[in-house]
């Protein structure tokens, strides 16, 4: 492998790595939606858990 194609293969990695660091800072998704439109899956009183239709957010209550 020549210079010149490491140098290329180098540079394709860090732009993909830029792209990856930039979806990782992104406002999170749950910031834009209320939660307003839940569909409940709790089940027999236990804790509580519940989807967002509208964005697909899925809560479920831990038990600590």
């Amino acid at each position: 492998m020549n210079k010149e194609a490491l140098i290329n293969q180098l540079y394709s990695m860090r732009a993909q790595i830029d792209a990856a660091l930039f979806l990782l800072h992104e406002e999170p998704s749950e910031s834009k939606c209320s939660h307003q439109n839940r569909l409940n899956l709790t089940t027999m009183g236990g804790p509580e858990h519940w989807e967002c239709k509208s964005c697909g957010f899925e809560y479920k209550e831990s038990v600590d």
